[in-house]
């Protein structure tokens, strides 16, 4: 196989394992819903989305990761969310970055909410200050989203993706790829 038989090969599995515009359409969707669920409790939060879906890295069935700046504790976040009538199972999960978690009820796509102070603990913790998802959205180099969904594909397959089953997290992964093809092209 020649490398012109390789890249098109990638090229196509990239493109099958992203998300089509049906599926980007429900990830906005329930991004709305969340920001609307947030709003209606503090009219004055911050929603942002984050992850691979803001990145341009997701797969297919990525989750929705949302942080939010707001005066309300995140037991507050969780409580609204829990009782929005589109929401299922949210619950808030008190681990080293605290998240709440849930479903959509209707497309069964799941989300994540942090604050942007539990948010920054997380990136400058593990990755220093300067990175954050949107240092994966500018200024990237060539493959690198590609990259990151044959990746998460290969982990995922391997049982090594997702941090928090003792695996590479999508963050960890992205920081992981960045550098080493920022790197390739500076030739370092």
């Amino acid at each position: 196989a020649s490398q012109r038989d390789l890249d098109e090969a990638v090229a196509a599995f990239d493109a099958w394992v992203q998300p089509d515009e049906t599926e980007r359409r429900r990830a906005d969707d329930l991004f709305a819903r969340i920001t609307q669920t947030i709003n209606e409790v503090d009219p004055f939060a911050r929603v942002e989305l984050r992850g691979s879906r803001a990145s341009g890295c997701a797969l297919f069935d990525a989750d929705v990761d949302v942080v939010v700046e707001v005066m309300l504790t995140l037991e507050a976040v969780a409580e609204a969310l829990g009782e929005a009538e589109w929401s299922r199972g949210a619950e808030l999960i008190r681990a080293r970055v605290p998240i709440v978690t849930g479903k959509d009820a209707s497309t069964n796509l799941a989300f994540d909410v942090a604050t942007t102070q539990d948010a920054a603990r997380q990136a400058a913790h593990a990755y220093g200050s300067d990175l954050n998802d949107a240092s994966f959205a500018q200024h990237r180099p060539p493959h690198f989203a590609s990259t990151v969904r044959l990746c998460k594909v290969v982990l995922r397959q391997t049982g090594l993706g997702g941090a928090y089953g003792g695996g590479l997290g999508s963050f960890a992964l992205c920081a992981l790829v960045f550098d080493i093809l920022r790197r390739a092209s500076h030739g370092t």
